[in-house]
């Protein structure tokens, strides 16, 4: 794996912004965090466009979960292709890393258009903070 040391763009998203995906319920707010349920079904997707001719971070808050089983039971995958999850050991909140691979068929800075990262959880109820880093690494 190639690693780089030059930073690129972010993309941060939030769940108080638009939300370009299903399976998810309306923004609640607590203090200063805006966050959404997943639900009601154990799926939820988020569309993203990121560059794809470097890998990506792509870097989850998770503020609660029903149950540790839950949070340690996430899934995560993009366009159909499971992603290994690197889990925290802190808790409230938690944070979820994974990378995104290079798509080889782009060129440089050539973006792919939606990709769909698809969240399975055991149940519902987790609210996420979600955050995706177009960084190289």
């Amino acid at each position: 794996m190639k690693f780089h040391d030059k930073w690129q763009d972010s993309i941060k998203m939030t769940m108080d912004g638009l939300l370009i995906g299903a399976g998810w319920h309306e923004v609640e707010k607590q203090n200063d965090i805006c966050f959404r349920w997943t639900g009601p079904d154990s799926t939820a997707t988020i569309h993203l466009n990121p560059r794809r001719d470097v890998e990506n971070r792509l870097n989850i808050t998770v503020h609660a979960a029903a149950s540790e089983e839950i949070l340690t039971g996430l899934r995560l995958d993009a366009d159909g292709n499971p992603l290994h999850i690197a889990l925290s050991k802190k808790r409230d909140p938690a944070f979820l890393t994974a990378v995104l691979p290079v798509d080889p068929s782009k060129r440089e800075g050539e973006r792919t258009g939606m990709v769909k990262i698809k969240l399975r959880v055991k149940t519902f109820l987790i609210p996420f903070l979600f955050r995706f880093f177009d960084n190289r690494i």
